[in-house]
């Protein structure tokens, strides 16, 4: 089973909090999606918003599951 991670995205300063979401999912034997991780791999650029809501659309489709992370609002 396939669960797509969200989280919001603040740089370096929630980094590891989501690599340990990532870490207790994976541990629990599933596999871990973060599309900030694995999509655009904190370097990847979209030339839009909206080609980057769609690209997570797309990566939402492909997953079994959504685990959201509601320590902030997210997107």
């Amino acid at each position: 089973m396939k669960i797509f991670i969200t989280h919001t995205f603040k740089g370096i300063e929630n980094k590891t909090e989501i690599e340990e979401l990532c870490q207790i999912v994976h541990d629990s034997g599933w596999e871990d999606y973060s599309f900030v991780r694995d999509a655009e791999n904190y370097t990847k650029k979209f030339s839009t918003s909206k080609e980057m809501m769609l690209a997570a659309k797309k990566a939402i489709s492909e997953c079994d599951a959504l685990l959201f992370d509601l320590t902030d609002p997210s997107v």
